[in-house]
Parts: C-alpha cells; structure tokens; sequence
C-alpha cells in the first residue's frame, strides 16, 4: 500500500503543474520522474494524466524497495 503521507503537498504540485501548463499538455505522452522518493508525485500524475508513460528513477536502495 502507497503511504500517503505527503499527498496534500503532492496534490498541490498537480494543481501547480496543471495550471501552469493548461491545455498544452497533450493526452499522451512521456515524463521522467528524478529522485522520486516513494513515488507520491509520480502516482499522482498518473492519476491526473492516465495517458502518459512514467518513468521514475531514484538510485536509493530504501525507495527502490
């Protein structure tokens, strides 16, 4: 089960990068996702934006786990 322990900062980063992108984010596409943690933000743009392919990266044994 995801921990959502940062979820009310991570909700407002989507409503961040929604507003400042508007309608110029296309349906589909493809983002990378850095130093991810445990992958709050990554879930939550999928959620916002099923049409794209994630990939998220983080080189720490702990968070890939």
């Amino acid at each position: 089960m995801q921990t959502r322990i940062f979820e009310e900062s991570h909700n407002h980063f989507i409503q961040l990068l929604s507003g400042y992108v508007g309608d110029s984010l296309l349906a589909i596409g493809r983002t990378i996702d850095l130093g991810r943690g445990a992958a709050g933000i990554s879930i939550q743009f999928a959620e916002a934006y099923p049409g794209y392919r994630i990939d998220a990266l983080d080189s720490t044994r702990a968070m890939l786990a």
